[in-house]
């Protein structure tokens, strides 16, 4: 066996601080995840409401829209911040769109046929970097709720079932 490399014990180190990140800090940092849905109804528009009573950073938001202009997103608020400056189409933080960016990807670097297990090898080396359209960068807050207003569009049929999920790292106050 050949003795690792400062390289391969970073690697190894960041591995476990991924599986166990509350191995010795004070502060027990949790992933905190807060899923909404809405069915179009009547209304276009449709303001969505969690609870989370703690400090967050949202750091991920995912959505099922299929296609573009679906559903528009006028404000996102972590306890009293605005997080959005303007309309976002929900589409841009879809997993459809990831998969498309995903797929484009591989083509680009000639990996359409690389195995995943090869693929988290080369992002693990930071040889590749993979898009992720769920990254945002949201401001840390102490939170009582999140609040998402939006619209529906006339591309969406009546009984459409939107989605949207955020996550981040979170400690309690």
């Amino acid at each position: 066996m050949k003795p690792l490399t400062p390289s391969d014990i970073e690697t190894m180190n960041r591995r476990v601080r991924l599986l166990d990140p509350n191995g010795h800090p004070i502060r027990k940092v949790e992933r905190y995840i807060l899923p909404f849905e809405v069915k179009k109804g009547a209304a276009e528009g449709f303001t969505l409401e969690g609870p989370v009573n703690r400090v967050f950073r949202p750091q991920s938001v995912v959505t099922n829209t299929t296609e573009e202009g679906q559903v528009l997103i006028r404000s996102v608020r972590v306890g009293n911040m605005e997080q959005l400056m303007g309309e976002v189409d929900a589409y841009d933080w879809s997993t459809t769109l990831n998969q498309i960016l995903y797929r484009a990807f591989l083509r680009q670097y000639g990996l359409v046929r690389a195995t995943l297990a090869q693929v988290d090898a080369w992002c693990d080396r930071h040889e590749i970097y993979p898009p992720d359209n769920h990254k945002v960068d949201m401001v840390t807050s102490v939170a009582q709720k999140v609040c998402i207003d939006g619209r529906f569009t006339g591309k969406v049929k009546e009984g459409f079932s939107f989605q949207l999920s955020i996550t981040g790292p979170s400690v309690a106050p």
